[in-house]
């Protein structure tokens, strides 16, 4: 049931193998980075629902591998029915998934990637819901970036991640229009043109 705890339980759990067990070598960080992959899932995979804050979207299998004497050695994590229906409508006093509310919070990718405010965009303004009291977006950001790093993405791998959440903000605010033809029409293309350039393809 939603709100039950399968989250907040997981990360303790994880918590408690990692700290126990320990890893062949911590050259690797291994520890660190399986303990990463929660807040970087719950910014990509959790929302706010009218039962919960943070709310799992998706469900995940988590497998971690120990050798003969106890240590870690990996860890793999499969993900299986992700809501992508939230994306484009939430519920009243809901949001869509953390991430697209915590690019907000940085300056710099919010001038980079051509974003105003949350309330602008048809993809998040359904619900009337932007922010989760208690939760900081910005700092939140900051630790998915964190995690980002430490299972190995580089920073220009996390920009192209970031450019994507931005293009779908884009494309939700192109309006098409029906024209004296009956047809489809886009009138106004500046919101294209963001989309285009973010994912570097030619407008047309």
């Amino acid at each position: 049931e939603s709100g039950a705890g399968k989250t907040e339980n997981t990360k303790k759990v994880i918590q408690y193998l990692t700290a126990v067990a320990g890893t062949v070598t911590n050259h690797d960080n291994l520890d660190q980075a399986i303990l990463r992959t929660n807040p970087l899932l719950e910014a990509f995979g959790n929302a706010r629902t009218v039962k919960n804050n943070n709310s799992s979207r998706f469900g995940k299998f988590i497998e971690i591998n120990f050798n003969a004497s106890g240590y870690i050695t990996g860890c793999r994590i499969d993900n299986y029915l992700l809501e992508l229906t939230r994306i484009v409508k939430q519920s009243k006093s809901e949001r869509s998934f953390h991430i697209f509310y915590q690019i907000f919070g940085n300056k710099k990718f919010k001038d980079q990637f051509k974003l105003s405010q949350p309330e602008d965009y048809k993809y998040l303004n359904h619900s009337g819901c932007f922010v989760i009291p208690g939760v900081d977006d910005q700092e939140e950001f900051e630790e998915t970036r964190k995690s980002m790093s430490v299972i190995g993405m580089s920073d220009t791998e996390q920009e192209h991640c970031f450019a994507v959440i931005a293009a779908i903000l884009h494309l939700g605010n192109v309006n098409i229009t029906n024209n004296s033809q009956d047809l489809a029409e886009i009138n106004d293309k500046s919101e294209l043109k963001i989309v285009a350039d973010l994912l570097n393809v030619p407008v047309d």
